[in-house]
């Protein structure tokens, strides 16, 4: 009997079991690290909400009324949120396209994120 290739198919598994295990963990541990850098700021709910979506990887821009949405707040409030996390370097405006708005990265990401 040969198990040849049960054990090419079980080995496969595996070998992709512990890719998807890696990847997972070094998402973790990239989000800890962000986290460790900026244990010192205050940062208010709505802010941590939004932020680790980011981190989870949010797909598409964040726009101010994305931001409101996912903080359940007025755009006004999103705004000052976004621009306090640009103000302590979490957030960083990017070099806009010329058709869309500013771009924001979340430090330490290469993630752009648009803001309008």
């Amino acid at each position: 009997m040969d198990i040849t290739p049960w054990m090419e198919w079980y080995l496969g598994c595996l070998g992709r079991a512990i890719d998807g295990a890696r990847e997972t963990l070094g998402a973790v541990l990239d989000k800890k690290e962000l986290w460790a850098r900026f244990k010192e700021l205050k940062f208010n709910e709505r802010q941590l909400i939004v932020f680790n979506r980011v981190l989870d990887g949010f797909e598409g821009n964040l726009t101010t009324p994305k931001y409101a949405a996912l903080a359940k707040c007025s755009q006004d409030t999103a705004h000052r949120d976004i621009f306090g996390l640009i103000e302590h370097h979490v957030l960083a405006l990017g070099t806009p396209r010329a058709d869309a708005a500013p771009a924001i990265h979340s430090r330490g990401r290469n993630r752009p994120i648009d803001h309008t």
